[in-house]
């Protein structure tokens, strides 16, 4: 059974979004509602995670407390293994590409949930880091001088 089947509050999500005349498509079995990220807040995509649904394509940061903590073990992208084999775990330094850059104010750290691989990961991807993730659009401000 699909997540739309079973759960009233997707349903409700999905009937809306055809209402306001999202085009619904197909991948399989899965019913496919391309909505942009500025008509689904936070919280609905926390939501629709943790019940199963897929949301991808949703610009999000990750609030981190220092550049060198660990990689929740379980993320993508948690551990390089080395030509040796061996697993190394990454740092959040270490987890992102080199042409990404950490936002920073004050003391607020935030990264990109694109930083590893360049492109948004899919909210089932986050999970381990669920009540850190923040929307671009409310990140804090720096000060103007």
């Amino acid at each position: 059974m699909s997540v739309l089947d079973a759960d009233t509050n997707v349903q409700t999500l999905a009937m809306s979004a055809l209402m306001k005349g999202a085009t619904a498509s197909y991948k399989g079995e899965d019913v496919i509602y391309p909505i942009e990220s500025k008509f689904l807040d936070l919280d609905t995509v926390k939501y629709l995670g943790g019940v199963g649904a897929t949301v991808e394509f949703y610009p999000l940061f990750i609030k981190i407390s220092s550049k060198t903590d660990l990689v929740p073990t379980g993320m993508i992208g948690d551990v390089t293994i080395g030509e040796d084999d061996i697993s190394t775990p990454n740092t959040w330094e270490d987890w992102k590409r080199h042409n990404y850059t950490f936002y920073e104010v004050g003391v607020e750290i935030f990264i990109g949930a694109n930083a590893h691989t360049g492109s948004d990961l899919r909210i089932d991807e986050l999970s381990l880091v669920i009540d850190q993730l923040v929307r671009p659009q409310d990140l804090p401000q720096t000060e103007e001088v």
